[in-house]
């Protein structure tokens, strides 16, 4: 198992943090759960139904940290920097609260000269 998992990394040239990653190990974990047969999702269901389905469920949860917003109060947070190579100033902003963090959106604008 070692081995071939490892040869999954290596191969297809990701990053050996993933190793740790807690949705690798819930993989690992329904795959040995599920046994011989386990038939592996497509190209297309993973780009189409299952990033579909899993679009829906972050929106849920979202949406429900929206709400809580008014009870538990929420920070707005900028962060800033510039690319080198264009001098392209990136904005990325997003909105905290105890519950989690949420993005909310890039903004790029290019210096003037």
């Amino acid at each position: 198992m070692g081995e071939a998992v490892s040869k999954f990394f290596i191969y297809d040239r990701l990053s050996f943090q993933l190793a740790n990653s807690p949705w690798f190990y819930n993989l690992i974990q329904v795959s040995m759960e599920v046994g011989k047969g386990l038939k592996l999702p497509t190209p297309y269901e993973v780009s189409d139904v299952y990033l579909a389905s899993e679009y829906e469920q972050i929106r849920e949860w979202v949406n429900g940290l929206k709400t809580q917003w008014k009870e538990l109060g929420e920070t707005l947070m900028f962060d800033g920097w510039t690319n080198s190579l264009n001098q392209m100033h990136i904005i990325n902003s997003l909105v905290y609260c105890s519950k989690g963090s949420v993005f909310l959106e890039i903004r790029r604008c290019l210096q003037r000269l």
